[in-house]
């Protein structure tokens, strides 16, 4: 696993970055999610099954995070499926109000991307 990487512009980072009151155990695990988002993103151009498969594995480990259904919905719009993409969008929200840490800010992210995509599929 490389080293932490850490970017305030990312939207992997900046949901660890921010000190928002969360225990230390949420934040390192935030943390580890993000590296391993990071490693997918790098996957996504060469090859979007093997980043599927990872993604699948970061829901799986890090079932909490919304990082592995943001990067499977990258996935799948990078493959042109954009219905499945949508719902992993609309999934990733609905994570973020059981999750410690995630804010208004997130989700006015993901509703952002939800209403591009949806103008992309008519």
């Amino acid at each position: 696993m490389s080293e932490t990487f850490l970017d305030p512009e990312c939207p992997f980072c900046s949901l660890i970055t921010d000190e928002d009151g969360d225990p230390s155990e949420w934040r390192e695990s935030r943390r580890k999610a993000s590296d391993i988002a990071h490693e997918i993103l790098l996957l996504l151009d060469d090859d979007p099954r093997e980043a599927e498969a990872a993604s699948h594995a970061l829901i799986e480990q890090y079932p909490t995070e919304v990082y592995g259904l943001q990067c499977l919905a990258l996935v799948h719009e990078s493959l042109g499926d954009i219905e499945t993409a949508l719902q992993l969008y609309d999934k990733a929200i609905a994570l973020t109000y059981y999750t410690p840490g995630h804010d208004g800010w997130i989700r006015a992210e993901f509703r952002q991307k939800i209403k591009l995509l949806s103008r992309m599929r008519h």
